[in-house]
């Protein structure tokens, strides 16, 4: 039996992201001498409870790059330096050779704020619950040294498992603050579990975690019955669906990308891996691996191919009008022409932009599997028999979309019976 029961009013919130939840579950399963049978019944309950829990928007996220390169962390000739400095200060960051017992720890070089200033962030879990320890540090304003950065998290805080390769980012224009969102799991004994997401700012040299939702999973009688607690951090209770999708739905109003981070496990910290994280963080638009890109297209018809990621020189069609929206974050233009509309970004290190949506109410543009605007919504299903999905509006317009993961779309808007509008974009649904 399971079961949906609000929240006590002073229950803990411990906290897991998608792929690096499965390799941790996988290190407490391993664990020797601590977990008898019964609990490695009631483990993998958990296991087959958990898939109910991950839609097929949230497919792994290894494939999925950023499309502004590197370049974007804001390279200039004082990198090396930096790299040089955080080199020489090693004895104040680095981890030392007792961690080695742990599974998971590392470091990585990254501009959170993209002041220019580069960090190196350490992490490591410890204890059968899994808990993380992080530890900020940054250049200094006159390059010859490194700070470490204060939290507002007191020592008996949880604080979030970082090491994730892939992290959504959420870029706040007003506040130039970007909000970086980690899931984190922890256990609280042999069958309670609790997963929360968090968002991670640095702003003024001081990294702030603020807890967005969490999901308490507790087993009773052996694993028969389940109580699942869903809240947000206002004690607001959620459904499963909406906890899935919190983040988009907390930070609607902002810029929307991702974050690569090069994590390096059990490192030495040489030169080469410092470079190597260094080189490898990346923040930018979502991309499509390349045999999905046709996929996530639009084709007129005489054969011109308008796709995600690729460059607004692409596109054939004459343009109308634009309009630039800059900050001192990302920089987006809206591009018009008479049977499109096109969101792109601007990878600076090149001078370009990238297309991240496109949306058309033109007959003359087809999808891969030629559904265009004007199709009935039953060719639409016949052409996506598989993941189409109904989304829940306050309109009487009716949306389908289909999904290729969190990141990625197509959305068909349904008006009279018929398609009105087909969007692409790097969204979820």
């Amino acid at each position: 039996m399971k079961k949906y029961i609000k929240a006590p009013i002073f229950s803990t919130a411990f906290s897991e992201s998608e792929k690096s939840a499965k390799n941790r579950f996988k290190n407490i399963l391993s664990e020797k001498g601590k977990i008898g049978v019964i609990v490695v019944v009631i483990l993998a309950i958990l296991v087959v409870v958990a898939a109910t829990f991950v839609s097929i928007k949230n497919k792994p996220q290894e494939n999925i790059t950023p499309t502004v390169s590197s370049g974007d962390i804001r390279k200039d000739d004082t990198s090396e330096k930096q790299l040089a400095v955080i080199l020489d200060n090693i004895s104040k960051w680095s981890l030392t050779k007792e961690l080695e017992q742990y599974d998971a720890y590392g470091y990585a070089i990254t501009d959170l704020d993209r002041n220019g200033r580069l960090e190196i962030i350490t992490s490591h879990c410890d204890g059968a619950g899994m808990y993380s320890y992080n530890k900020y540090y940054e250049v200094n304003e006159s390059l010859d040294g490194i700070n470490e950065l204060t939290t507002n998290l007191k020592d008996e805080d949880i604080q979030t498992y970082i090491m994730d390769a892939t992290v959504k980012v959420f870029y706040d224009t007003i506040k130039n603050e970007y909000h970086y969102v980690f899931t984190n799991v922890n256990r609280n004994g042999a069958a309670e579990y609790n997963e929360a997401k968090y968002g991670v700012v640095l702003k003024d040299g001081k990294i702030t975690q603020k807890l967005l939702a969490s999901k308490d999973i507790i087993y009773k009688n052996g694993g028969e019955d389940i109580d699942i607690i869903i809240k947000n951090a206002d004690g607001e209770e959620l459904t499963d669906e909406s906890y899935e999708r919190y983040e988009y739905i907390h930070f609607k109003d902002y810029e929307y990308s991702l974050a690569s981070i090069e994590w390096v496990m059990n490192g030495d910290g040489t030169k080469s891996e410092l470079e190597k994280s260094y080189n490898n963080f990346k923040l930018g638009a979502p991309k499509v691996e390349n045999d999905l890109n046709d996929e996530f297209a639009l084709t007129d018809n005489d054969g011109n191919k308008i796709q995600l990621n690729d460059s607004i020189k692409t596109v054939k069609e004459g343009l109308i009008s634009s309009k630039y929206n800059s900050s001192d974050g990302f920089h987006v233009r809206e591009y018009s022409y008479a049977n499109l509309y096109i969101r792109a970004l601007l990878a600076s290190y090149v001078d370009d932009y990238y297309i991240m949506q496109i949306e058309t109410t033109s007959p003359k543009y087809k999808t891969k599997r030629g559904i265009s605007v004007g199709d009935t919504l039953e060719k639409l299903k016949e052409a996506y028999p598989e993941n189409l999905t109904r989304v829940p509006t306050d309109t009487k317009e009716i949306i389908w979309c289909y999904p290729y993961s969190d990141f990625i779309s197509i959305t068909f808007n349904i008006t009279d019976g018929v398609i009105s509008k087909i969007i692409i974009e790097n969204k979820p649904c």
